[in-house]
């Protein structure tokens, strides 16, 4: 049970890092590594609780690969949105983009 209480802390402690990120820096590729580390800490807490039940549970493997496969295609999106905008030459800083242009 102790366990439970350290890997909740480290979902939270990485939740408050990534947020702390995503608010102090405006950079495209900072917001996006914050969403990520919020993924991973909900991962981590997913986990810890599966783990915690002590019963044998298959829903959990299939929450997980769910969740992998979310992580994967925002990976996608995030690599997809970075190589436009370095080929449209838009400036990464979040907060002097007004528009997207198509």
């Amino acid at each position: 049970m102790l366990e439970l209480y350290y890997l909740t802390g480290l979902a939270f402690a990485l939740v408050g890092i990534a947020m702390a990120g995503m608010t102090s820096n405006r950079h495209f590729i900072a917001m996006m590594l914050g969403i990520e580390s919020i993924f991973a800490a909900s991962t981590v807490l997913l986990i810890s609780f599966f783990d915690a039940s002590k019963t044998a549970n298959p829903q959990a493997f299939i929450m997980l690969i769910a969740i992998w496969a979310v992580a994967a295609a925002e990976i996608m999106v995030m690599i997809v949105l970075y190589v436009y905008m370095k080929s449209e030459g838009i400036n990464f800083d979040v907060s002097k983009l007004t528009r997207m242009k198509w």
